[in-house]
This record gives structure tokens, C-alpha cells and sequence, in this order.
């Protein structure tokens, strides 16, 4: 894992319309409440159902689950036998929790319910390359390798191999992300000027390529959806790009004025707000979804954060000062802090 950079001096990130209460959120840390077991160890990705969220530790080879509305630990799960190692993503399908094992090159299934370990994916039958981004579409696991520019297609009932999307033959050039809209997922392709892959979540076959120009894309760093938009960070540029998820149609741009968006490395969207983490300012910010022009505005600040969203609550994962804040996700009021 390429270790957390220095951050520079303040910057502003973002954003505007963001109510006052959630203001300062570094400051009102300090006093929140803990859970009850001190559990996370310098947490790397996170997974929510709105019930449970499960978090992996990279620090223990771990994945730590809670329930969502209390923060209280339910069970630590590990062992050996589930290749917890610098675990990239989490995703929770159908009972089920999948996570991509970065350092082991293999993918971990296990039971939400009972933390049972179902199956182990490894070298050197599917061919993961410091696997990353997981994504759950018509029945399948769609898995992002980083290092080896492919997406694994697995059957999530069985966890074989269904098809392998690579490299320029498969529109897959330096990946950054996947996200899983109208039954179908997209990849967000950072290489070059950047663009986007639309791939069929029956089959893995390329569906559509947006290239940069049609999608005002410079050099993608994250996307996210509402399951009806995407949302490309980029960068490149000051501006957002808000595209249609069924064409890939360029809807609009959101734009900061006074600052640059080219340092988002995390988006999450819920409910009409966008969220976007910075790694390199620390900062977690939000806006209105809708394209537009906004004013910037700070609004809280962690040491190397990543947002997750589920439809009630957002989630900022903090590899540098190892733990998982939970925010309301419309008026991003603290809720709690998990140690």
C-alpha cells in the first residue's frame, strides 16, 4: 500500500450549501462517544446494508462488523484461512460480504449473517492483480485490478469465472473505479484523457465507451452514482462531470468557484449530495447533486478519508487516524466516531 502523503497547508476543497451544523467536525471528535470495543485498526474500506456496515482493518487482517444505527460491535471477523490482507473494498450482495484482498491477489466471501467464510478466489485460476473496486451486478461480482488493467466477471452464486474485460481490447486503461447503475456497472478509466466503460452486468460485454470529450473528462480519479447519474471526479480541471447513467450522456458540470476539484479521491452520493474526499487535503465536503455552480466552503477534515454512503448515513473511513466516522447523510451532522 503506497503510504499516506504529507498533507500541505490548507487548502479550501469545496463546497457550498452545506448546513452550519456540520461545521468543525474535527472539533466535536474529541468529545464523541466511543464504541463500546476499541476494534478498528487502521481501517480501509467500508460496506453498509443501512443494518450493518463492515469495516476492513488492515491494521488487525480483519473485517469488523457493526450495526449501523448504534455503532456496536457485532463480531470481529479473521483467521488465516480469509486472506485478510490490505483488503481495497468491501461489497454486500444477496447475504453476502466479498472482499478484495490487495497484497494476497485474492478475493474473500463470507456470510453477513454469521461471518462464515464461504470461499477463497485466488491465483492462480483468476488472475487478480492487486484486485481493488468490487461491485454487485445481475448476479455477478465485478472485480478492478489495479495492477493488471482487467475486471474479473464472477457468478456470485458459485464464484466462478465468468469472463475477463482487459486492457485497451476491453476499453479498460488505468481503472480508478466501478460503480453499479441500472443493472449494469461502469468503470472509470483514468489513462490518458480519461474515459468511461459501460459494461453489461449480465455478461461483462462492453456496452459503451465515453471518451473524454463527450464526458468532459480529464483523467478520472473516482466515481459514484445515484443509480440514475454518475459522478466523475477528474484530475484535471476545476468541474465535476454529471453524466446519464442509462446513455452516458453528458448532463452537466459541477463547478466550485474560487477553488479546484482536482484533488477528490473519494465520491459518495445519497439523497440528493454529492460527497467528496480529498487524501491530500484531509477534507471531506458535500454539495447538491445537481450541476452547478457553487460557493467553496471547508467543511471537516480527517488525515486520509474515503466516503461511503448508504441512504441514511455517511460513512468517512480514516486509514492515518484509524477510524470510521458516521455522519447524517443530508445535514452532515456528526452521529458517532468508531474507534
Amino acid at each position: 500500500m503506497t503510504p499516506p502523503r504529507r498533507r500541505p497547508p490548507h487548502r479550501a476543497l469545496l463546497l457550498g450549501c452545506v448546513l452550519p451544523v456540520a461545521l468543525a467536525v474535527s472539533s466535536s471528535l474529541a468529545g464523541a462517544a466511543r464504541a463500546s470495543v476499541p476494534a478498528v485498526s487502521v481501517p480501509s474500506a467500508l460496506a453498509s446494508d443501512g443494518v450493518h456496515a463492515f469495516i476492513a482493518n488492515t491494521g488487525s487482517g480483519s473485517v469488523l462488523e457493526v450495526r449501523a444505527t448504534s455503532g456496536a460491535v457485532v463480531r470481529t471477523i479473521r483467521g488465516a484461512a480469509y486472506r485478510f490482507d490490505l483488503s481495497d473494498d468491501l461489497a454486500v450482495s444477496s447475504g453476502m460480504v466479498w472482499a478484495s484482498n490487495a497484497s494476497s491477489n485474492s478475493v474473500t466471501e463470507f456470510s453477513a449473517s454469521t461471518g462464515r467464510l464461504v470461499r477463497l478466489l485466488s491465483l492462480p485460476n483468476y488472475r487478480f492483480e492487486t484486485p481493488a473496486s468490487l461491485v454487485a451486478a445481475a448476479g455477478n461480482i465485478f472485480v478492478l485490478n489495479r495492477a493488471g488493467g482487467r475486471v474479473n466477471v464472477l457468478d456470485a452464486a458459485t464464484g466462478r469465472r465468468r469472463r475477463i474485460v482487459t486492457g485497451p481490447s476491453g476499453h479498460v486503461l488505468a481503472a480508478v473505479g466501478l460503480v453499479g447503475a441500472r443493472g449494469n456497472v461502469w468503470v472509470a478509466n483514468g489513462g490518458a484523457n480519461g474515459s468511461l466503460t459501460e459494461l453489461s452486468g449480465d455478461s461483462g460485454a462492453v456496452l459503451r465507451v465515453v471518451s473524454s470529450s463527450a464526458g468532459a473528462l480529464s483523467s478520472p480519479t473516482a466515481i459514484a452514482t445515484d443509480g440514475s447519474r454518475l459522478f466523475v471526479s477528474n484530475a484535471h480541471g476545476t468541474h465535476v462531470s454529471v453524466l446519464s447513467a442509462s446513455t452516458g450522456r453528458l448532463i452537466g458540470l459541477l463547478v466550485a468557484s474560487g477553488t479546484d476539484l482536482n484533488e477528490v479521491t473519494s465520491l459518495a452520493d445519497a439523497r440528493g449530495r454529492l460527497w467528496l474526499a480529498s487524501t491530500t487535503t484531509g477534507e471531506v465536503a458535500s454539495v447538491p447533486s445537481a450541476p452547478g455552480s457553487f460557493a467553496a466552503r471547508s467543511v471537516h477534515r480527517y488525515g486520509y478519508p474515503s466516503v461511503t454512503a448508504d441512504a441514511r448515513w455517511l460513512w468517512v473511513v480514516d486509514r492515518v487516524q484509524s477510524r470510521v466516522t458516521q455522519l447524517d447523510v443530508v445535514t452532515g451532522r456528526l452521529v458517532r466516531v468508531i474507534y
